[in-house]
């Protein structure tokens, strides 16, 4: 079952029309997927009208992933049903021929050891991660803020030119009805 957050500090109204900022957290243990959000919360620097969904697992993840269509995606390793890996190849997948560009995707693994660490970055590399990180490791929210963040700039920069571009018309031509 997907469930939606809205943090409270934001005051973010819903029925505003800007499209909100959406992360999907996914993981099979509420309490991991609860913490991640609550900490990138916490930390700070997400964009006013941040929303947070959840999946259970990655099947769920897949689910939320076509219907949400959200902006970044953080998801556990290992789920029942469709594992981490799995659900990034699917989505990396759906998205081979998409013009918009492909959808940030953050894996996140439990602790393991060195030799298992450079397999687990290996295989998130192949298929198709962003960032991998190991959960519990220092410093790791915070490099996922400034991922998310720059994610975000880059996408409020892309519709930004893409509106200038629409209201001036092909080769700067304006539309007559505007």
């Amino acid at each position: 079952m997907t469930k939606e957050h809205w943090p409270q500090e934001t005051g973010f109204n819903k029925s505003v029309n800007e499209r909100p900022f959406t992360i999907l957290v996914v993981d099979d243990v509420s309490s991991i997927r609860m913490s991640t959000i609550n900490l990138l919360d916490y930390i700070g620097k997400l964009p006013e009208n941040t929303r947070f969904i959840e999946a259970e697992d990655g099947q769920e993840g897949l689910r939320a992933y076509m219907f949400e269509n959200p902006d970044v995606i953080i998801t556990d390793r290992e789920m029942p049903n469709k594992n981490g890996f799995e659900m990034v190849e699917d989505i990396r997948c759906i998205q081979h021929n998409n013009i918009d560009g492909k959808t940030p995707l953050i894996l996140m693994q439990s602790a393991i050891s060195n030799v298992e660490k450079k397999e687990y970055l290996a295989r998130a590399e192949q298929a198709g991660v962003d960032k991998a990180y190991v959960k519990m490791e220092e410093g790791i929210y915070q490099d996922m803020i400034e991922h998310i963040s720059n994610h975000y700039k880059k996408q409020r920069t892309m519709d930004n030119n893409n509106t200038v571009e629409a209201s001036h018309g092909i080769d700067g031509i304006s539309d007559p009805e505007t």
